[in-house]
């Protein structure tokens, strides 16, 4: 019995094929974030968040504005604070997919 089905039966798992470009390309993704480059761009990237998460994207600090105005622009802020977290999970998931996936 394997995955709780009888040896012999006629149900038939799924059979995953991995595209040999794709696969490439995720273990460039995760080797890039073993270098120095990906630190430094993901406190690059942190730190531009911090700001997108005291200022507008136009600079101003939120407390030097009235309440209605940030919340008009708090959406366009938000947005690009989840591209930002975006980028950065997507490159430390694939990166664990990576590290965690048999040879």
């Amino acid at each position: 019995m394997k995955y709780g089905i009888p040896e012999g039966s006629s149900i038939d798992l799924p059979v995953s094929q991995v595209d040999p470009e794709s696969k490439s390309r995720e273990r460039q993704m995760a080797a890039f974030t073993e270098k120095p480059e990906w630190k430094l761009l993901k406190e690059h990237l942190e730190a531009r968040k911090k700001f997108y998460q005291l200022c507008l994207p136009n600079g101003t600090p939120i407390t030097e504005i009235p309440m209605e105005e940030v919340a008009a622009r708090w959406v366009a802020a938000n947005t690009i604070i989840q591209e930002i977290d975006a980028i950065i999970s997507t490159y430390e998931e694939v990166a664990q997919s990576v590290r965690t996936q048999t040879p």
